[in-house]
């Protein structure tokens, strides 16, 4: 339990073109098998590319610290697992990120050990450069738009137009959740639209019994983009790793209303 990098997760390397490196977030908890869930207390950490350029990505990776934690800046809803995640993108001269949280405190007096087991929140922090410092923007958050309970891992990219586009874990069966990869869009980055779900099973043989986190949008050309995504096989000791191409559809972008 005061392990503070006991268990590590979802690496994110950002390119920060104004220092011509890579930066690189991840998340870490501390781990405890009394203490549910066992993965508690998320840290965001920091590092950067000691070589300068793309092929910098190759590392070695020079340790930054914490970005961000849980404190006495922190909100209820981020709950026991929060920092659960982060994702930065810039949105004109500031930098933006998704943080994310889980098992959420009704009071203060939930602390340490309360929370709901059934709600994974998400919400926004803000700096003005990739390096920080980060703060959070508690006059928005949570942001329950998207949807009222459920949102995991959003990872954002820009469409052809500009718009924002968020992919994300859709939520497991098991939650009463559409257990599918999953979307939300944003004109500003800050204001997100309801959820929508993929249902690739309709168009690909299903070889998951829980689907998990899209891992981003690979533009290929010609508005295809691939999504490489993890999953659940019961069958598996190892979970396996799926992808698949998907198309924009322009025309039912430019239908579709976003979040005021």
């Amino acid at each position: 339990m005061n392990d503070r990098r006991a268990a590590i997760w979802s690496y994110m390397p950002i390119f920060n073109e104004d220092k011509n490196r890579w930066q690189g977030h991840y998340l870490a908890y501390t781990c405890d098998s009394v203490v549910a869930p066992n993965h508690s207390f998320g840290r965001i950490w920091r590092c950067e590319s000691e070589v300068e350029g793309v092929e910098g990505i190759d590392g070695p990776y020079r340790d930054c610290g914490i970005v961000i934690e849980p404190g006495l800046d922190s909100q209820l809803w981020e709950g026991r697992q929060g920092v659960a995640s982060f994702f930065p993108y810039r949105v004109g001269d500031k930098w933006l990120a998704f943080i994310s949280g889980a098992y959420p405190y009704e009071s203060t007096a939930d602390y340490p050990f309360g929370g709901k087991p059934t709600h994974w929140y998400v919400g926004l922090a803000e700096a003005d450069s990739l390096e920080g410092p980060w703060s959070r923007m508690k006059e928005i958050n949570p942001i329950t738009s998207i949807h009222p309970r459920f949102v995991e891992n959003p990872i954002v990219s820009q469409l052809p137009d500009g718009t924002y586009i968020a992919v994300f874990d859709g939520g497991p069966e098991w939650l009463n959740l559409p257990n599918m990869l999953a979307y939300t869009l944003s004109k500003d980055g800050i204001n997100w639209s309801e959820a929508r779900y993929l249902p690739i099973d309709t168009k690909v043989e299903r070889w998951w019994h829980t689907m998990r986190t899209p891992l981003g949008l690979i533009p290929e050309g010609d508005d295809v983009y691939t999504v490489v995504y993890a999953a659940i096989n019961n069958d598996k000791r190892f979970h396996p790793m799926g992808m698949v191409k998907l198309k924009l559809d322009r025309k039912a972008l430019d239908s579709l209303k976003f979040a005021d």
